[in-house]
């Protein structure tokens, strides 16, 4: 089990490193040159966070909020996001209520739907759920957290954004995989994002 999740950990670290390779900041865009100026963009965020499947057997559904960044990637029509949000998840019981942080890494396709104003922006990445007790502290694993533990994950998702000059407004809608053992914890996430544009 040991040599398993030691595999687990560097297959999802080498995907990483693929995925920041693919990040490396560029100067040019659509063949373009930026004059030395990387586009860059802040956003806070809110989100509803629904467990599901085995998941919601267990847990309640939960706010998270916190901060993401924007930029564009190595291949012109990609754009690389990376953030976190944190929050407060309660199991069903009443019996516990832990701090979760939630930490991704993904690509966004730009211009594949676009009209006018708003844009529609498919999405997938890498994420961690890391849960902590109200010290801090990770909790060990015990017979709760056999269904949620500090793990790697995927996620695909949708977004739907509005652009007006510098400031960028979305309602993107997430469904997450989080591999734990024994089991995996799946979570459906809508947020609420506002962003601003700005070149480094």
């Amino acid at each position: 089990m040991l040599h398993d999740k030691q595999s687990t950990h560097r297959l999802l670290q080498s995907a990483a490193f693929a995925f920041l390779a693919l990040a490396a900041p560029v100067l040019s865009i659509d063949g373009e040159t930026t004059g030395g100026k990387l586009p860059f963009e802040t956003i806070i965020c809110g989100s509803l966070r629904m467990p599901v499947t085995s998941a919601a057997e267990y847990w309640k559904p939960y706010p998270t909020a916190g901060v993401y960044f924007t930029m564009p990637s190595t291949i012109p029509w990609l754009t690389c996001i990376t953030g976190g949000e944190a929050g407060m998840i309660a199991e069903k019981s009443g019996a516990l209520t832990v701090q979760c942080m939630h930490v991704r890494f993904g690509l966004m396709v730009d211009n594949l739907i676009r009209r006018n104003f708003l844009q529609l922006r498919p999405e997938a990445g890498l994420s961690s759920m890391m849960i902590g007790g109200t010290d801090g502290i990770l909790v060990t694993n015990t017979k709760v957290f056999d269904k949620v533990e500090n793990e790697y994950g995927l996620y695909l998702g949708i977004e739907p954004r509005i652009a007006w000059r510098n400031v960028r407004f979305s309602l993107p809608m997430r469904f997450e995989r989080t591999f734990s053992s024994p089991e995996r914890f799946d979570a459906v996430i809508v947020s609420l994002l506002a962003g601003y544009h700005f070149d480094l």
